[in-house]
């Protein structure tokens, strides 16, 4: 019965898209970008089809993003991408609009947060309710983020990280800090830069971050080679980079992280604190798959650590378990 389904939760992440239904999880999973026409600023693509459309006719596309740095960039732009991701996974569409909910940074204003559920509303969206992302990241990584039992989730995104001890489905205590995964990939392009005289792309820095980026020392250590732009020569080149390298250069962003923990635990209550101690933290977001990120945080606060299944998933698997809850309680009404 198509009226029975509760509709769909969505992260409009800064670097990647994704949308859960509920009952079966993450449905869709894109780069969080859509390709425009230069000219006419129409919606030509989204997700790996923009970046393949831009490499093809540059002259012609542009390439967006929705959110910046957690923030709502373009109105228009955010709405036609949540009319495409309403094509792609809701098929009853025309029969039944969706009803959405979106996980939010909570550090968004009033103004965004209307915005965003205008563009929703523009969109095709039945009804649309925001969820705090800390709320939907910790429901998605099976946390009891209903009860009044305290939970501690880092959310490690692409332009945000969020903080927060999380209780009875909001925020007891939270912070945010701007930059999350690209202040490390722009860090490591400035390292480059200035260290090998050579330029790299962001893409380019991003897969060295992933391929043998680490917080915490390995064994064995990792190497990799490394294409760029000679800035003398004006040329490519390549040179030989170590993991222990990488992670000198992202240390900087591990200690504003770590301090900020910190700071957080120290505003937190007694009651929720005690369950953090029992409890743990856990860890969220693409970010979190930085390795030795959860041996670090482990080791510096003295705390339990994991990192959630499917980290980049859980703020839409949760804006969906979120969005399931509110049918229920309807329904019952």
């Amino acid at each position: 019965m198509l009226g029975a389904s509760p509709g769909l939760g969505i992260d409009l992440g800064t670097c990647t898209l994704v949308v859960a239904r509920p009952g079966e999880g993450v449905v869709l999973r894109e780069p969080s970008l859509g390709a425009l026409d230069r000219h006419s600023g129409r919606l030509l693509a989204v997700g790996q089809t923009a970046l393949a459309l831009a490499q093809t006719d540059p002259a012609r596309v542009r390439l967006a993003h929705p959110l910046q740095n957690g923030v709502l960039a373009e109105y228009t732009l955010t709405s036609s991408i949540l009319r495409w991701l309403f094509e792609q996974t809701w098929p009853q569409r025309r029969m039944l609009k969706p009803r959405v909910a979106l996980s939010v940074s909570p550090g968004a204003g009033d103004v965004e947060r209307r915005a965003l559920l205008e563009a929703a509303s523009s969109a095709g969206a039945r009804q649309c309710w925001l969820v705090p992302s800390p709320v939907a990241v910790a429901l998605g990584a099976g946390l009891p983020a209903l009860a009044p039992q305290g939970n501690l989730v880092l959310d490690f995104g692409g332009g945000v990280t969020n903080l927060a001890i999380v209780a009875c489905g909001g925020m007891v205590v939270g912070d945010s800090l701007r930059g999350g995964g690209a202040a490390m990939d722009e860090a490591l392009m400035r390292h480059f830069k200035r260290r090998h005289s050579m330029l790299i792309s962001c893409e380019a820095a991003e897969e060295i971050k992933i391929t043998i980026g680490s917080a915490y020392p390995l064994d064995p250590e990792l190497t990799m080679w490394v294409n760029g732009t000679d800035l003398s020569r004006e040329h490519t080149r390549k040179v030989e980079v170590t993991s222990v390298e990488i992670r000198e250069v992202i240390a900087e962003q591990l200690r504003d992280l770590l301090h900020s923990l910190r700071k957080l635990l120290e505003r937190t209550p007694p009651d929720p604190a005690g369950d953090i101690l029992e409890q743990g933290a856990v860890l969220t977001g693409g970010g979190a798959n930085l390795r030795g990120l959860d041996k670090l945080v482990s080791q510096v606060l003295q705390l339990t650590t994991r990192v959630a299944p499917d980290p980049s998933g859980c703020a839409a698997a949760g804006a969906a378990k979120y969005l399931d809850r509110v049918a229920s309680l309807t329904q019952a009404a």
